[in-house]
């Protein structure tokens, strides 16, 4: 397998991005799909404005990549975004459509404890997108990371805002 193109779904989050870097720190051309453009110029040579909802909008980012990382993730649903929607419906979009525009490999990212039986409308989401990105691409990657946290991270900068009052709740 020669890599050399990459498409990260998802690649301005906080994990996204990370992966985003490093492949390019590594001299692969790397495409950010995503709702957002890049705050970081660094993360990617090219960027598509990408509503994962959207077939068109998948099949374009996709096309001429070699690998596709699904780094998209959703924590709250409100209207029009759900976890089914993202986390089973986009991962299967991503997946077919990879498969279809002739990637050599897919990972999607998932997350820790995924069980389809789970109460958790979020875990039962990510279980359920595993099993439709499998149906999709069989031998796709699936990473299943923990609470993931860093520098930039949204509960380590919420959490240092907090440590500087003069009060500090537990």
């Amino acid at each position: 397998m020669s890599i050399t193109t990459v498409t990260v779904f998802g690649g301005t989050g906080f994990v996204g991005r990370a992966i985003a870097r490093t492949l390019r720190a590594r001299g692969l051309a790397v495409r950010v799909a995503a709702r957002h453009a890049p705050s970081a110029p660094d993360t990617a040579e090219r960027f598509y404005r990408t509503d994962v909802r959207d077939p068109d909008h998948v099949q374009r980012a996709v096309e001429g990549a070699d690998l596709v990382v699904n780094a998209v993730s959703l924590y709250t649903e409100r209207p029009g975004l759900t976890f089914g929607g993202i986390h089973v419906d986009a991962a299967a979009r991503i997946a077919a459509s990879a498969r279809a525009a002739g990637a050599q490999g897919l990972v999607q990212l998932s997350g820790i404890g995924a069980n389809a039986e789970s109460d958790a409308p979020y875990v039962a989401a990510r279980a359920r997108g595993e099993t439709a990105v499998h149906a999709e691409w069989p031998d796709a990657v699936i990473l299943r990371p923990s609470v993931v946290f860093g520098p930039g991270d949204a509960f380590v900068s919420t959490l240092a805002r907090v440590t500087r009052l003069p009060l500090v709740p537990l």
